[in-house]
């Protein structure tokens, strides 16, 4: 199974997607087999959103993380 996955920030604060799905699949008896991060190269949305009140502009999502898993 091939899995992309991205850390989204929720009120500033990220939400680590990778390492939780990553847990999910070791709990589920599920083997890695690589695991890899990667730049978005081509985003339509700017790295940097619209201001959070007393936390000013948020950064977007840049990177996304690879898993790649196999049943055993």
């Amino acid at each position: 199974m091939l899995f992309t996955v991205g850390n989204r920030r929720v009120d500033g604060i990220e939400q680590p997607l990778d390492k939780i799905t990553h847990e999910i699949f070791l709990k589920l008896g599920l083997k890695e087999e690589k695991q890899f991060k990667r730049n978005i190269l081509s985003k339509k949305m700017p790295a940097k959103l619209s201001n959070i009140k007393d936390k000013g502009a948020v950064k977007s999502m840049s990177q996304e993380t690879v898993l790649i898993f196999k049943k055993e």
